[in-house]
């Protein structure tokens, strides 16, 4: 497409994602990662092999929302995002949605420790927990279906954070 190379390297380097979409801030010490705009097997793994490469100065905390719209093969795409969340070493789990007990028991089979898994019963359970255990260093990433709004999350824990702090 005679694209300077300078030029694709510069439009890369300088992308900003918008909307959900893997787009990270830093909120009082702490990075959150949002993509809460979708979720897929495809794309819940990748988010995760991102996570999992990412260096840290804390502890890797995930929030788990349902993947929607997957048909019959729901719970088993639901149960191998399990696995895959306990070989990528995160240190906190916390999951929200109908298939929140089908993860967790997948993630515990493939050795993550139960104590760090958590259910929440809804957003602001969420908010609670992430707000008691998050501290300056760590990384949180944000990663459901759409219809989950996970985005409820991220703005409770931000004005939880800011009145704790």
């Amino acid at each position: 497409m005679d694209v300077p190379y300078a030029q694709v390297k510069s439009g890369i380097e300088t992308f900003v994602p918008t909307g959900n979409r893997m787009t990270a801030e830093d909120h009082l010490g702490v990075t959150i990662i949002n993509d809460a705009y979708n979720s897929n097997p495809v794309s819940a793994k990748g988010a995760l092999d991102t996570v999992a490469s990412m260096k840290v100065a804390g502890r890797k905390v995930v929030v788990f929302g349902d993947m929607l719209e997957l048909g019959d093969k729901a719970e088993e795409y639901h149960a191998e995002l399990g696995r895959k969340i306990a070989a990528s070493k995160i240190d906190f789990l916390v999951l929200l949605g109908s298939f929140s007990i089908v993860v967790r028991d997948a993630a515990v089979k493939a050795g993550l420790d139960s104590a760090n898994i958590h259910i929440a019963s809804d957003h602001s359970a969420a908010v609670e927990l992430l707000a008691n255990y998050l501290q300056s260093g760590d990384l949180l990433l944000l990663k459901a279906s759409r219809g989950i709004k996970l985005e409820l999350v991220e703005q409770g824990l931000k004005a939880t954070m800011g009145r704790r702090n």
